[in-house]
């Protein structure tokens, strides 16, 4: 009996220890792994969504300021990260990831860099651009469980490609909107008061430009055609570089024999393709797109058209003809004018979409119909795809 007795209080007292001894470290190591995952947090400052240009096309890109918004010593523990580029149109989704283990104390900031995988070919009109929604995740330490992984931010890429530098210099923009944390409490520049936002109820017909911005668009390309920019037909790559600035893509067909390069302009927001037989310099035809609100009547298409003509835009240009087609890719109204030297067309938008709201006009020195022949390169030459429509019903 002695023996069971003590037997029974040596079990006892081992129970007590070893709950004792579990009291004391369940709590440490709960906090431990409380640390590692939920108590530690990493929370935007700032970012930038754009598209990345590399050699391969367009890829969705967004660059991150991140502080270390918690209590936690974050230096050298792993982090993992990852963006999710959905394709809103069609739901595909590209996967970029990064890992990182560096110094990151409560309140420091990093920089991080994450770029879709797939690359994408944007057409000129941005309207047609992918819709593309970004959802950034962190997972800090080496587990493994989904409930260690914290989301970081969830927005849209912006419809508008950057270059590395440019992207940089977005993130020392403290006035832009994407200032997420800080500009709540950042002061003012001079001192001013910042101004309430205010809601404005806007017109139910749809016409919610203010008369400003109107005027901003009446002036825009009357502005760019009054200024007498000697630039067309006949003129060399040089020549748009030195108007235009550098190409932002040019290409040399194999198939079709021609070269072609894309340049943008600010004020209007018109995009102009120039393209040259072979692989001549010389410009043989233009290819302008225009945004259907920077136009206000149809006799700046004609001026444009005979501005971008050149040399030859002193020659007589015959009354414009207008037509429309019933086509399988939908109604087509064109406008057709010529010259001795050069001919003329454009399409009006269609308004059966949003990426057709745009005029495309083409300027040409090429004998015959040089619409047939942008027709094939359309067909060839991805940086041309986008006027197929507008090109469909030329004989070939």
């Amino acid at each position: 009996m002695k023996r069971l007795r003590a037997k029974r209080t040596l079990c006892i007292c081992v129970s007590l220890l070893f709950a004792f001894t579990f009291a004391l470290v369940a709590p440490q190591s709960f906090a431990q792994s409380s640390d590692s995952a939920g108590g530690a947090k990493v929370s935007p400052d700032y970012f930038v969504a754009w598209w990345m240009h590399d050699a391969t096309g367009y890829h969705p890109a967004i660059y991150l300021i991140l502080v270390n918004s918690s209590n936690a010593d974050l230096s050298y523990k792993p982090i993992k990260f990852q963006a999710l580029f959905r394709d809103l149109k069609n739901g595909y989704v590209t996967v970029a990831r990064k890992s990182i283990n560096v110094g990151f104390l409560p309140g420091q900031q990093i920089f991080l860099l994450l770029e879709g995988p797939r690359a994408f070919e944007l057409p000129i009109d941005k309207n047609t651009w992918p819709q593309i929604e970004c959802k950034v995740m962190a997972r800090i330490g080496s587990t493994d469980s989904d409930d260690a992984t914290q989301d970081i931010i969830v927005t849209n890429i912006e419809q508008e490609a950057l270059t590395d530098d440019e992207a940089r210099d977005r993130l020392s923009d403290y006035s832009h909107p994407h200032m997420l944390r800080r500009r709540s409490t950042r002061a003012p520049e001079h001192g001013e008061p910042v101004k309430p936002l205010i809601a404005t109820a806007m017109p139910l017909n749809g016409e919610h430009k203010n008369a400003a911005a109107l005027e901003h668009h009446k002036s825009t390309l009357a502005h760019f055609l009054s200024s007498g920019k000697p630039i067309g037909l006949g003129d060399d790559f040089y020549d748009f570089e030195q108007c235009f600035g550098k190409p932002t893509d040019f290409t040399y067909s194999q198939d079709t024999k021609w070269t072609w390069a894309r340049y943008s302009n600010g004020e209007p927001g018109m995009t102009l393709l120039a393209g040259a037989r072979g692989h001549g310099s010389k410009v043989d035809t233009v290819v302008a797109v225009i945004p259907a609100d920077e136009v206000q009547q149809d006799g700046q298409l004609i001026a444009l058209a005979r501005s971008l003509a050149g040399k030859l835009k002193n020659e007589v240009l015959s009354s414009p003809t207008k037509t429309v087609k019933y086509l399988n890719s939908g109604r087509i109204q064109l406008t057709t004018a010529s010259a001795p030297g050069y001919k003329v067309f454009y399409t009006s938008p269609r308004g059966t979409a949003g990426d057709e709201n745009t005029y495309v006009l083409g300027v040409s020195r090429v004998p015959g119909d040089f619409r047939a022949t942008l027709a094939e390169n359309a067909k060839r030459t991805n940086m041309l795809r986008f006027i197929a429509p507008a090109v469909a019903d030329a004989e070939q």
